[in-house]
């Protein structure tokens, strides 16, 4: 879980929207195509300067949901992130790992709701 979280946030710290686009939650991918889930990966993150992280923990809360904790700098301060990835199946149900066919994607697809500015 730490080699994919950290995919999606060295993506995101050098602005490779389509490898961000990968953890669109299912229900909001939708039918897009590969440049268009891109395009809205970039609006989404683009806004926020990811850089200098460090994956502090990982915590499976249950077996088909992980919540990663991380420190960064966001826009020049420091910041802990906290984000949950999620087991999605294809058709955008909850699945099992192991069990059903899926890939991990991010629970809610909104970086101001997973970020927290350190004093």
């Amino acid at each position: 879980m730490v080699v994919l979280a950290s995919e999606f946030l060295r993506a995101w710290e050098h602005g490779r929207w389509g490898v961000v686009a990968k953890f669109t939650p299912p229900i909001l991918r939708g039918s897009k195509s590969d440049g268009e889930a891109a395009r809205s990966a970039k609006e989404t993150f683009e806004g926020q300067r990811l850089s200098d992280w460090t994956i502090i923990s990982v915590t499976y809360d249950q077996a088909i949901t992980v919540e990663i904790t991380v420190q960064a700098h966001l826009n020049g301060q420091l910041a802990d992130l906290r984000f949950r990835l999620v087991f999605w199946t294809h058709d955008g149900e909850v699945g099992i790992p192991g069990q059903d066919e899926g890939s991990w994607s991010l629970a809610v697809w909104a970086p101001r709701t997973f970020l927290h500015v350190v004093a």
